[in-house]
């Protein structure tokens, strides 16, 4: 292209010459990229939903364990104490930002259980860790409540409200 042809397109042709080069640019630096991430998210959810309709136990093969936890601390516990102290350790080696912890002890059915109040901070791979290693702290363990948020699109990390809880010893 010289310098004819150029006058010939005028400015708006080189303002859509130049539109045309940042979207080929933004397609490749940013879709792409994202639908690699897409593609593997989906996939994991295809293989969660086989997992859960098999009626075995989900394990998040991203999960990790400290090499150096006894076999004494693998095992569930029913101390409402043990069980926070647990999940802050969980917390620790997971990466995840706990604010603050809030438990309430409840006698239900003949039963006592500890729900525990957890928001967090970390990214959606630390938490999802997390989860994990806080679901083997105590016995009977389960989500009561997960709400995930994300302040912009473009934020690693995450905010998470999670609510627990654990079956205690009886009274």
């Amino acid at each position: 292209m010289n310098l004819r042809d150029l006058h010939s397109i005028g400015i708006p042709g080189l303002v859509g010459i130049g539109l045309f080069l940042f979207c080929g640019s933004l397609y490749l630096n940013s879709v792409v990229p994202m639908r690699a991430q897409l593609d593997a998210a989906n996939n994991e959810a295809l293989r969660l939903r086989e997992t859960l309709g098999k009626g075995t136990p989900v394990t998040d093969p991203t999960a990790h364990r400290d090499a150096n936890a006894s076999a004494a601390e693998a095992k569930p516990v029913a101390d409402p104490i043990e069980i926070i102290r647990r999940l802050n350790t969980a917390a620790e080696s997971s990466t995840v930002m706990v604010d603050r912890a809030s438990y309430t002890v409840i006698d239900k059915d003949g039963g006592r259980r500890i729900e525990v109040s957890l928001p967090t901070k970390g990214s959606y791979k630390a938490i999802r860790s997390y989860l994990n290693d806080a679901l083997a702290v105590g016995r009977g363990a389960q989500i009561d409540s997960l709400v995930l948020q994300r302040g912009r699109a473009t934020e690693p990390m995450l905010d998470a409200d999670l609510k627990l809880s654990f079956e205690l010893d009886p009274k």
